[in-house]
Formats: C-alpha cells, structure tokens, sequence
C-alpha cells in the first residue's frame, strides 16, 4: 500500500507539471508565482461563471491531474467530450483574460 501511495505521488507530480507546462501562458495557473489581487478577483468571476459540469472537469484536469480517459470514466461522457471541454474552457479563459491565442 506504501509503495501504490508513493507511485501515485510521482505520477500525480507529473501530471500537474505536464498541465502546468501545457497551460505556462496563464500566470494563475501556476503555484509558484505569487497571485496578484487582480488574478485573484479575475479567477473567482471566471470560475463563479463556470456551470457545475464544466468545473468539476476543470478541477479533475487541472488540480487533480487526472487524464481525460480518468474525467470521462468518472464523469460519464466520453474522452473525446472531455478533451474538447478542457480546450474550451482555456480559450474561453484566455479571452475573458484578453489574451486570446
């Protein structure tokens, strides 16, 4: 059980560092630059518009690292429907941030 808790613990590292990496552009995104109040008031509205759906992927995703396959198992939609939710919801995050690409 040790050595499953351990492995697990690498490879959820992994997975927030490959998200961060994929989602570098987006300064709130990453935890080791300071928020500025700005991010902050910004982040909440953005997520406050979010409907529930769309947040529980964002934070399966983006906090909990967990792959689309993992979302759409737990979730009930397929991976493909995960994928493009997730792709969704950073361009909608770039442009309400004016930082459309």
């Amino acid at each position: 059980m040790t050595t499953n808790h351990c492995l697990n613990r690498l490879r959820d590292a992994d997975r927030r560092r490959d998200a961060l990496t994929l989602n570098a552009e987006l300064p709130w995104l990453h935890p080791s630059a300071p928020a500025a109040a700005d991010d902050a008031v910004f982040l909440d509205a953005f997520w406050a518009g979010l409907d529930a759906d769309t947040a529980a992927i964002a934070v399966y995703y983006f906090i909990d690292g967990m792959t689309h396959a993992e979302i759409a198992r737990l979730t009930g939609v397929s991976r493909r429907t995960i994928g493009n939710r997730i792709n969704d919801l950073q361009a909608d995050a770039r442009a309400a941030a004016g930082r459309e690409s």
